[in-house]
């Protein structure tokens, strides 16, 4: 019999039930079932347990965020990576709407600030538009460059979106973190 801990940074195990043989092999399978790819800081492997953190994880912006929504979530369709970034209208009454000056219109288009999990900057128009139906979307070349930056595929990778108030200017900012799919493979 064996008797030592194995501490990993998520799960603590003491082995001391455990002949030695065995406590080396449940140590190598759960060191090995919780590696996982590297990814930018802030992303995530699709994963059915992931819940968003409240605030956005991004410690560079984290003093310039004064009121901010609760996160929501989107799959990546072919639109979204291809002309622009299509939100859910509950979504977007849920978690945006709340947020606007009464002198911000949709309707006409609202410059904003996007920040991803490293804190970089896109600019960025939220607009609603219509179509056959109302569509709001982020729009411009800041979300085709975002989209290239961060390697995004369609019906794969997931984009979490918080919306807030600047503390220091006032306006309206998006914090856009990133979970890839199983199958995406960012070079």
């Amino acid at each position: 019999m064996i008797s030592h801990r194995f501490q990993s940074s998520r799960i603590q195990f003491n082995f001391k039930s455990l002949p030695a043989p065995q406590a080396q092999q449940s140590q190598k399978a759960i060191a090995a079932a919780q590696e996982h790819p590297k990814l930018e800081p802030g992303s995530y492997y699709k994963n059915v347990n992931y819940v968003p953190p409240d605030i956005p994880p991004v410690p560079s912006i984290q003093h310039l965020i004064q009121i901010c929504s609760k996160p929501f979530e989107k799959q990546l369709a072919k639109n979204d990576v291809t002309r622009e970034l299509r939100l859910k209208d509950c979504d977007v009454e849920t978690h945006i709407l709340p947020l606007l000056n009464p002198s911000e219109d949709p309707k006409q288009g609202i410059w904003i600030t996007v920040y991803d999990i490293a804190g970089s900057e896109y600019k960025m128009m939220f607009k609603a538009t219509r179509v056959r139906n109302n569509i709001q979307a982020l729009t411009s070349v800041g979300w085709k460059h975002f989209v290239e930056h961060h390697g995004l595929v369609n019906c794969q990778d997931f984009v979490t979106l918080w919306a807030f108030r600047n503390a220091q200017t006032g306006k309206l900012c998006f914090v856009i973190c990133l979970r890839y799919g199983l199958q995406h493979e960012k070079v």
